[in-house]
C-alpha cells in the first residue's frame, strides 16, 4: 500500500504512514454508495488556519476577556467594593475581575472549544478546532491542549506556536499532541 501523501510504500495493516505520520482512516476514499452533497447544499468550506489567522483569533479572545475584566474591574471593584487600585496595579490583591478573567478563560478557551470547536475570539475569525477525526475535542482534550500551550508551546520562544508556519497541516506542538487541526472557514 502507498501512501495518498507521499507515495511511500507501507506495510500492509499499517494505521499511520511511516515516513510523512498521516493517519490513512482519514484519507481512505468514499463508499460508492455515498454520495457527496449537491454543490448548492455546500456552504462553507474549510482548510487549515495559518500563523496569522490563528494569532487573530487568538488577539480577538484577549481584547474580549480584557473588556469584559475591566467592565467587572469598574462595576464590582471600584464601584460596589471600593477597591482604589488600578486595573493593571501589580501590587493589589486578588480581586473580582480577575477572578472573572480566569473563569472567562477556563470557560472560553477549554469548555466552548471542546464542546463547540470555537472560543468567541475563533467564531470572530472564522476558526474552529476539531479533532483529526473531524469532530469536538471535548473538555479534557482541550485542557490538556491549552495547558501544554502555555508550559511548552509558548515557554521556548514560542517556537511551538511558530510551527504552524512550516508544518505541512498547519499544527502547532500541542494540535500535534493533541491531534487536533485549527481549520478555517472559506465561504463560497
Amino acid at each position: 500500500m502507498k501512501c495518498p501523501k507521499c507515495g511511500v510504500d507501507q506495510p500492509d495493516g499499517q494505521a499511520e504512514c511511516l515516513a510523512c505520520g498521516i493517519i490513512f482512516a482519514r484519507y481512505q476514499p468514499r463508499p460508492a454508495s455515498a454520495q457527496p452533497p449537491a454543490p448548492s447544499a455546500i456552504s462553507d468550506e474549510w482548510v487549515f488556519a495559518g500563523f496569522w489567522d490563528r494569532l487573530f483569533a487568538d488577539f480577538c479572545d484577549g481584547v474580549i476577556v480584557l473588556v469584559l475584566a475591566f467592565a467587572v474591574y469598574y462595576i464590582v471593584d471600584r464601584s460596589m467594593l471600593d477597591h482604589r487600585g488600578g486595573f493593571f496595579d501589580e501590587h493589589r490583591s486578588l480581586r473580582a475581575a480577575d477572578i472573572f478573567a480566569w473563569a472567562w478563560v477556563l470557560w472560553n478557551l477549554t469548555y466552548l472549544v471542546g464542546a463547540t470547536g470555537q472560543s468567541w475570539g475563533r467564531k470572530v475569525a472564522g476558526l474552529k478546532v476539531v479533532s483529526t477525526e473531524g469532530g469536538a475535542i471535548g473538555f479534557w482534550r482541550s485542557l490538556g491542549r491549552n495547558l501544554f500551550a502555555a508550559l511548552i508551546s509558548a515557554p521556548v520562544l514560542y517556537l511551538g506556536f511558530r510551527w504552524v508556519i512550516w508544518d505541512g497541516e498547519k499544527q502547532a506542538w500541542h494540535d500535534k499532541v493533541f491531534r487536533t487541526y485549527v481549520l478555517r472557514r472559506v465561504s463560497r
